[in-house]
């Protein structure tokens, strides 16, 4: 089950994507250079918050954001957890649980892309 407690291991594992893309720099900044990239796009990154040549400050809110996000994530599948425990507690059918599961998970996924 899905726990309130369990929200720190997202924030752990966001935290260990970033330190592992951050370990990866060096080579995606040579593989950019390789490519013709210009120096004027600092490290070439997609996300903003593995750049380090943005400001300190704009690079510490990107990092917040995304604890923020990871968190928000995590609390929107334990209330969805908690919508489908309460549709078989009012007897819904398991078919019907399993299509609004889904149909949540792809609204979801479609959101966030």
């Amino acid at each position: 089950p899905i726990a309130a407690s369990h929200c720190l291991l997202g924030v752990v594992w966001g935290s260990a994507y970033i330190a592992f893309a951050w370990t990866r720099a060096p080579r995606i900044r040579r593989a950019g250079k390789a490519q013709g990239a210009s120096e004027g796009n600092g490290g070439n990154f997609v996300y903003s918050f593995l750049d380090w040549t943005l400001p300190a400050g704009t690079q510490l809110l990107c990092i917040a954001a995304l604890v923020g996000v990871l968190v928000a994530f995590h609390f929107g599948a334990m209330g969805l957890r908690l919508l489908v425990q309460g549709a078989r507690a009012l007897g819904v059918p398991f078919a019907a649980r399993t299509l609004g599961f889904c149909a949540a998970s792809v609204g979801l996924y479609r959101w966030r892309d």
